[in-house]
């Protein structure tokens, strides 16, 4: 990961693992056993304001999030699969300052945001990763 996140691709590899167990009935399995390998690098992770209040306060959040990856061939090398993907998901900010753990609240608000993105973005990668099967 190139961003300063802390455990973003953990969310990301935890969805990924998850979504394709789903979507395909097969394994994950480890990298030693594995006949595909898919790797790939979370290039941006960010969280901008989208919407205000009419006394000036953010409402609301969109966080965003680009991830490179690429699907080979364990054995030939051989690239199946490349490209870029991007998902974002808007999410609540909480201005209450009578709230004891207001900041505590933002931040659940903000994980609960980063793993509905990347539950989508590890939804778009099988997806483009299925179209070339």
């Amino acid at each position: 990961s190139k961003s300063y996140r802390p455990n973003l691709e953990a969310i990301l590899t935890g969805n990924l693992v998850d979504e394709f167990a789903l979507r395909s009935g097969g394994m994950v399995v480890t990298e030693d056993a594995a006949e595909l390998l898919l790797t790939g690098t979370i290039e941006t992770y960010g969280t901008i304001p989208v919407s205000y209040t009419s006394a000036d306060q953010v409402r609301e959040y969109r966080a965003t999030m680009t991830v490179n990856a690429t699907l080979a061939e364990k054995r030939s090398q051989k690239v199946l699969w490349k490209g870029t993907l991007s998902a974002s998901q808007d999410y609540q900010a909480i201005n209450d300052p009578t709230l004891p753990n207001r900041i505590a609240l933002q931040q659940s608000s903000e994980e609960a945001a980063l793993r509905e993105l990347t539950r989508k973005i590890a939804q778009q990668l099988f997806q483009r990763m299925s179209e070339n099967f």
